[in-house]
């Protein structure tokens, strides 16, 4: 059977032959990333009693208290020195319901973090590195 001028199967063969991946290089990349992103949630998720403590946000004065009774609270302290806070509850499986405003947002407890993700976004939560702000306990902050 002749070859025709325009085929490139001597040429595919070739690479395929020299090349692990073939022709196909970005295959061979993406899919080892599309991998990575995809799995990169399951890392050890927490039971609820494990997320029981004081949270912090990264380099930020916001913290949630989570408390062994089911109890929540969430402090921020914008750059203006104004005093946000929230009571909330603890509804199993995952989610913290905040009273007024701030509804409702869902708890993921990983090893080293917790995520709430809310209305507002996704943000991740570290063990405190600070104690929680005296203003956050006063009677007077909204």
């Amino acid at each position: 059977m002749a070859r025709h001028r325009f085929s490139d199967r001597g040429r595919t063969g070739a690479i395929l032959r020299s090349n692990p991946c073939g022709g196909m290089r970005l295959s061979c990349l993406l899919v080892p990333m599309v991998a990575m992103v995809g799995c990169s949630h399951l890392s050890s998720p927490l039971p609820a009693d494990a997320m029981v403590g004081l949270w912090q946000f990264p380099e930020r004065r916001v913290w949630v208290r989570i408390h062994a009774d089911g109890t929540t609270f969430q402090c921020r302290i914008a750059s203006s020195t104004t005093v946000f806070r929230a009571k909330g509850r603890f509804v199993a499986p995952d989610a913290i319901r905040w009273q007024d405003i701030w509804g409702t947002d869902r708890i993921a407890g990983h090893a080293d973090r917790i995520v709430l993700h809310g209305q507002w976004g996704d943000f991740a939560y570290v063990p405190a590195t600070s104690p929680l702000d005296a203003a956050c306990l006063r009677s007077d902050a909204p």
